[in-house]
């Protein structure tokens, strides 16, 4: 056996102990930044050769097919037109003792399938059984994992081949069996993100949040009917639509009237929608459904006969 010789090949390249734990603490102070990292076609390429590390014989060799596929790690759905930006994290910030969020927002990635052609070079039987096996195991679940710059991404072994020569007995015998593994990635451009930051920080949440909308109600007697009068007032930075009522009697809506700031309201009871005239039970709730600048004031009101 020449100097040298490797008496095996180490196809997963893995720290364990301290040296996972120090692989940890790295990868989460990369870059130190909320957002995810960039990724590009070098990126994934040097993720998958950092996994086979070998340059003695028994040795492998990694060659990328330069024909970049269109993804299929999204289950062959496509991404949504118009490169959009979605929101990614709230981030807690604290400036000039006032709490707020910073929002980051990023497009969705585009899917590719990179494929690589694997080949183990050996001239014994047994480095090939050893390689051979260490590959079926690691895809004995049909996909093995790499992180490129914090994202993992699923390798799939597509093919096993052999190009081996042994008929010309002159020369050294060798044996070369080939492994066809594709990467079923995506690529990401930090360029795109956006960092929006919140407008006001000091007391958007303090008001409304959390707490019913209570209407005003006047009841006039007129002879032997009562007529009800809800008014409903929202105040200004109150971010949700949805609103809920009470009602303390059986009341038959009759009206409903926009005063300010209001461009469309429905009502609904028990998860069903109305439409004026209705009416509506004793301890029942009405939830209101309000269209309107929330940056403003916006006031509406219901009218009905109490029964």
């Amino acid at each position: 056996m020449g100097k040298g010789y490797k008496k095996s090949v180490r196809f997963i390249n893995q720290n364990i102990g301290p040296e996972k734990r120090q692989d940890f603490l790295d990868e989460i102070d990369y870059k130190g930044t909320y957002l995810p990292k960039s990724i590009f076609y070098e990126d994934i390429d040097k993720s998958f050769l950092e996994k086979f590390k070998n340059i003695k014989l028994p040795f492998i060799t990694v060659v990328r097919q330069p024909d970049i596929q269109v993804g299929t790690n999204q289950a062959g759905n496509w991404n949504i037109p118009g490169n959009k930006l979605y929101t990614y994290m709230k981030v807690p910030n604290r400036e000039g003792g006032r709490n707020g969020v910073d929002m980051y927002k990023i497009p969705q990635p585009t899917s590719v399938d990179i494929t690589y052609d694997v080949r183990l070079f050996c001239n014994r039987m047994k480095d090939l059984n050893l390689f051979n096996r260490t590959t079926q195991l690691t895809f004995q679940s049909r996909q093995f994992y790499i992180k490129v710059n914090g994202h993992p991404m699923p390798i799939h072994l597509e093919a096993i081949g052999d190009e081996s020569q042994k008929d010309d007995f002159d020369r050294r015998r060798f044996y070369v069996q080939t492994f066809e593994m594709k990467v079923l990635g995506y690529i990401l451009n930090e360029e795109d993100f956006e960092f929006v930051p919140t407008i006001n920080r000091a007391i958007v949440f303090t008001e409304i949040f959390d707490k019913e909308i209570k209407p005003k109600i006047v009841i006039r007697s007129l002879k032997d009917v009562d007529e009800i009068s809800l008014k409903i007032v929202i105040k200004p930075e109150h971010y949700t639509n949805e609103f809920i009522i009470n009602c303390g009697y059986k009341i038959l809506i009759t009206s409903i009237k926009y005063i300010s700031n209001v461009t469309n309201a429905n009502i609904a009871i028990n998860g069903v929608q109305q439409t004026i005239p209705f009416t509506v039970e004793a301890n029942e709730q009405l939830v209101l459904t309000v269209d309107r600048n929330e940056s403003l004031e916006a006031t509406l009101e219901l009218k009905g006969l109490v029964k």
